[in-house]
């Protein structure tokens, strides 16, 4: 093979292991942005189950136009004094469905005291209740609901639950659960929880 022949093949080597390379760094790109968007349809649909079940499933409440619904950062289960870069996330989302449906809401931005230990049952039930704070606001407001929910992060999964909430007596109007898989961008909203663990 003359030299001619040899750089060609090199040349033509080279643009192939290159090729190589940028398809899997899209391909990792288009990845992260697949598990984005998964996670914010997951906490559209979540939202659409909530409105769905007050306003297709109970007979004696549904959601009205004209009052405003109150979102909240989503606590952390095992403290649920605190929140974190992921809960405050999904509130957001949750709060964007809701305007994207036509409703009035109103974000809290409570990074604690979203909810107490039922002084019913005890502190070490694992019972809570609606904090004293988030339901004179809620009073104030007039608001009709509140949108309130919790998180768990596992090793590999983290589980999200949302619940619709009648800030009167506590009751819960609707709730719905999912999950969703932690990669390394979940990972990073999550280290608010890794830090106080720490």
């Amino acid at each position: 093979m003359n030299k001619p022949s040899k750089t060609l093949v090199l040349a033509g080597l080279l643009a192939f292991v290159l090729s190589l390379s940028l398809t899997g760094c899209a391909s990792r790109s288009h990845h992260k942005s697949m598990q984005s968007t998964h996670l914010i349809q997951a906490t559209y649909q979540a939202v659409d189950k909530i409105v769905g079940a007050v306003n297709h499933n109970n007979r004696h409440y549904q959601f009205s136009k004209s009052r405003p619904i109150i979102v909240t950062s989503l606590a952390d289960v095992d403290d649920v004094r605190y929140s974190s870069t992921f809960g405050r996330t999904i509130g957001e989302q949750v709060g964007s469905r809701l305007t994207q449906n036509g409703y009035k809401v109103i974000e809290l931005k409570m990074r604690s005291n979203i909810f107490v230990p039922n002084p019913e049952r005890g502190h070490s039930s694992g019972e809570f209740m609606l904090s004293r704070e988030l339901r004179n606001i809620s009073f104030e407001h007039d608001a009709q609901a509140i949108l309130v929910g919790t998180y768990a992060a596992a090793k590999d999964i983290v589980y999200v639950t949302l619940k619709a909430v009648d800030a009167r007596d506590n009751s819960i109007i609707a709730s719905t659960d999912y999950s969703q898989p932690i990669d390394e961008n979940m990972k990073q909203l999550l280290k608010d929880n890794r830090r106080r663990r720490n």
